[in-house]
């Protein structure tokens, strides 16, 4: 099975310590370029992987309809919700944002 690694997961993390229950996002993240190549949707998407990601110790299974149900993202009308979710985590991968990693 496939899974989902955020990159850099660490600078989204508070502490480690005890449980995640949530993230730091900077200021600063307005002005990341990559982030800026997102449109809002896929910015709420990657907010959502990241999410999933601190519950799962970086391991996010890459079952679009699993993280769509998980990140409770709506489609627009007329668009399935897990096509749509499918082509932000292709992009997300292609900016390098998040990664695909096989199970061991």
């Amino acid at each position: 099975m496939k899974y989902l690694e955020v990159v850099n997961l660490n600078k989204y993390q508070h502490y480690s310590d005890r449980p995640i229950t949530w993230i730091k996002w900077y200021v600063k993240s307005l002005n990341d370029f990559k982030f800026c190549q997102l449109k809002d949707n896929e910015r709420w998407i990657f907010i959502g992987v990241i999410m999933l990601a601190m519950m799962n110790n970086n391991s996010v299974p890459y079952v679009s309809s699993y993280i769509q149900e998980r990140c409770c993202y709506i489609a627009p009308k007329g668009r399935k919700c897990t096509y749509i979710v499918s082509e932000v985590l292709v992009k997300l991968i292609k900016l390098n944002l998040i990664m695909v990693k096989l199970s061991m």
